[in-house]
C-alpha cells in the first residue's frame, strides 16, 4: 500500500465528512478572512439527507478501503463535528487554512502514515514529523502542513506561517472574526448544515462571465443549505454595492426565475426548484431561497452512485 493512497483515505475521512457541528465559532477564524466555508457535521449527521449518505454512502465507502482497514484509522464519518475553512484571498493558489473538530485520535492516525512512510522502500511522497515544539507539526513534502493538537483542534495548510497564523488566533493572541464587519451586514439565516460567506472584494480578482455581469454591483454573498420539514433547501444572499444595485441584482434573479419556468422541455426538478423560488430584499440585501423535497435528492444521489433504494 503505498503512502498517497493512505493519505487519501485520511483526507477523505476527514475532509469529504464535513457537512455539519457546532455553529460556525468567529473566535477562530482570523479578522482578515475575505471568505469562510463551515460545515457542521453533527447537524448533517442527524438531518434526513445527511444520515441517509452517512449510513449509505460515505462510512461504507470508508469502511471498504483496504487502506483504511489496514491502518485502522480513528477518523470516521461518525466522529467528526464540524469543519471550518477560511482564507484572506480569492486567488486559485491563496492562503487558507481548515479547523477540524473531531474526537478522533488524529496523532495516532497521522503516526501510523508517518511510520508506513519510514517502512516503505519506494514511495514518490514524504509524510513525516517536521517539529515538536512550539507544536506538533506534521509535512507532505513540505506541501501541506498538518498540526493536530493546537487548541483541540486539527489545523490543515500549506505552509508552516499559515498554521503559526492559524494558531495565534485560536489562542486568542491575533485579531478574529468577531472585530471584523466582513460578515455581519447579512440578515440572519436559516439553521442549516452548511455555510459559505464570501466578503468584500469577491468580484475584484474572479474573471466574472458576460451573461452574470449583474454580480460586479455585489460586495459579497452568503450561501447555506439546511432542511426544513421535508424539503432540502438553498438560501443565497447577495449585498448590493448600493440600493439600485440590489434592484438591479433582484430584477436579474426575477428574471432567471420566470425564465427558468417558461423554458420548453425543462427538466422537470429545474422547474420544480423555479416554481419553489422566493426572492425578497432587505438593508441591500437580495435573498434567494430554493427548495427541493428531500426525497427527491435522495433519488438523484441513488441515480449517480448506482445505489439500490
Amino acid at each position: 500500500m503505498r503512502l498517497r493512497e493512505a493519505l487519501v483515505t485520511l483526507s477523505a475521512a476527514i475532509i469529504s465528512s464535513a457537512l455539519h457541528g457546532a455553529p460556525l465559532d468567529k473566535n477562530k477564524v482570523a479578522d482578515d478572512a475575505k471568505w469562510v466555508v463551515h460545515l457542521d457535521f453533527d447537524a448533517f449527521r442527524v438531518s434526513k439527507l445527511g444520515s441517509y449518505l452517512t449510513d449509505n454512502l460515505l462510512q461504507p465507502k470508508l469502511e471498504a478501503a483496504e487502506s483504511a482497514k489496514k491502518l485502522k484509522l480513528s477518523v470516521s464519518f461518525r466522529n467528526i463535528s464540524s469543519i471550518t475553512a477560511y482564507g484572506v484571498g480569492y486567488e486559485k493558489n491563496g492562503e487558507g487554512v481548515m479547523l477540524i473538530q473531531t474526537t478522533a485520535n488524529v496523532k495516532d492516525d497521522l503516526d501510523a502514515l508517518a511510520g508506513l512512510n519510514a517502512l516503505a522502500e519506494t514511495d514518490d511522497r514524504e509524510f513525516k514529523v517536521v517539529q515538536q515544539e512550539p507544536f506538533l507539526l506534521y509535512s507532505m513534502d513540505d506541501e501541506l502542513f498538518i498540526a493536530p493538537r493546537i487548541e483541540k483542534t486539527v489545523v490543515v495548510a500549506k505552509s508552516k506561517k499559515q498554521i503559526a497564523n492559524a494558531r495565534e488566533v485560536l489562542l486568542g493572541k491575533a485579531a478574529n472574526l468577531t472585530a471584523s464587519k466582513a460578515f455581519s451586514e447579512f440578515p440572519t439565516g436559516p439553521d442549516a448544515f452548511f455555510f459559505v460567506g464570501m466578503a468584500e472584494g469577491l468580484t475584484d480578482n474572479i474573471p466574472i462571465p458576460p451573461q452574470a455581469k449583474v454580480l460586479k454591483e455585489t460586495r459579497g454573498g452568503r450561501l447555506v443549505i439546511g432542511e426544513k420539514a421535508e424539503n432540502l433547501f438553498v438560501n443565497v444572499v447577495f449585498r448590493g454595492k448600493s440600493a439600485e444595485a440590489c434592484t438591479n441584482v433582484s430584477q436579474v434573479l426575477q428574471g432567471l426565475v420566470a425564465l427558468a419556468k417558461i423554458m420548453p422541455q425543462q427538466n422537470e426538478d429545474v422547474t420544480a426548484l423555479a416554481n419553489s423560488a422566493q426572492i425578497g430584499t432587505k438593508d441591500q440585501n437580495v435573498m434567494l431561497t430554493l427548495q427541493l423535497p428531500i426525497s427527491k435528492a435522495i433519488n438523484k444521489i441513488n441515480e449517480h452512485h448506482n445505489i439500490e433504494p
